[in-house]
């Protein structure tokens, strides 16, 4: 019987989750509020992302969190997406193009988009030492490393 039992936000179910697909925690609730702080700027075409959520099978496209998504004082996003525990998040990756579809919407040919993902590069060297990958594909940021 799998326990449903709160434990600094996250319940028993997840927090197990997380222990059997991940081997180390990378980032932290602080690290996550000062990264969704750090590229909520108005001049940065970041707009979009994909999230990959610890023991989910395929990753969600999602706009891209902003501070005003932020919970007050707590480790949760408010996304697209829902209600979003900061610490069940694998990763987050910021394409270099993202293509746009309208919601529901399947005879409007999507749009691409592309985002300022170098920028967002120099915009997180800022703040420290982050878990970030930076490939031909885009930006991403590990909030866990997976089991091998």
């Amino acid at each position: 019987m799998t326990s449903d039992r709160m434990f600094d936000g996250v319940t028993d179910r997840k927090r197990g989750r997380i222990t059997r697909h991940t081997r180390a925690s990378l980032m932290s609730d602080t690290k996550w509020r000062k990264l969704i702080h750090a590229l909520d700027r108005p001049n940065l075409q970041l707009g979009h992302c994909v999230i990959k959520f610890v023991g989910d099978p395929e990753p969600r496209a999602t706009y891209r969190p902003g501070e005003a998504s932020l919970y007050p004082g707590g480790g949760w996003i408010d996304a697209s997406l829902g209600a979003i525990r900061l610490r069940t998040i694998e990763w987050v990756m910021f394409p270099r193009v993202f293509e746009y579809r309208p919601l529901n919407n399947r005879v409007i040919p999507g749009k691409k988009l592309h985002q300022d993902v170098d920028e967002a590069v120099g915009v997180l060297a800022e703040l420290g030492e982050y878990p970030v990958e930076v490939t031909d594909e885009g930006l991403m940021v590990r909030g866990y490393l997976p089991q091998e």
